[in-house]
């Protein structure tokens, strides 16, 4: 219908979103200005539905399986530890890299704990 058309860009919606009353169609061809068509929609001759489809998309998660989660832990230990080298000397660098490696330091916590109770240690 060119109604539709013409009612749909004077309210710059789409097409699909209008429904006119059935009562009403008659009284379409009098409808001509964009003011009778305003007056239309507030006299509810002409209905505008409202818009399909609008749900909001998931935000997507990436879930990592036990090895991949270890692996990033481990690469996060290993550069905190790479950072704070220069206050080690070789021998305990070397200690606390393979405690991380086999699993005995697991959070940053512990490895910031041993890394402190070693500079106590070189500062005596």
């Amino acid at each position: 219908m060119k109604y539709k058309k013409f009612i749909a860009r004077v309210l710059e919606i789409g097409e699909r979103r209008i429904k006119i009353n059935s009562s009403d169609e008659f009284k379409l061809k009098e409808i001509t200005t964009r003011e009778k068509i305003r007056e239309a929609v507030s006299n509810n001759n002409i209905l505008i539905l409202r818009k399909k489809g609008l749900a909001r998309k998931k935000k997507r998660t990436i879930k990592y399986n036990k090895k991949t989660k270890r692996l990033h832990k481990v690469r996060l230990l290993r550069s905190l530890l790479k950072e704070n080298r220069l206050k080690l000397n070789s021998e305990i660098y070397r200690n606390l890299y393979l405690k991380i490696k086999s699993g005995v330091i697991l959070t940053k916590k512990r490895l910031f704990e041993l890394l402190r109770i070693n500079e106590a240690k070189n500062e005596i």
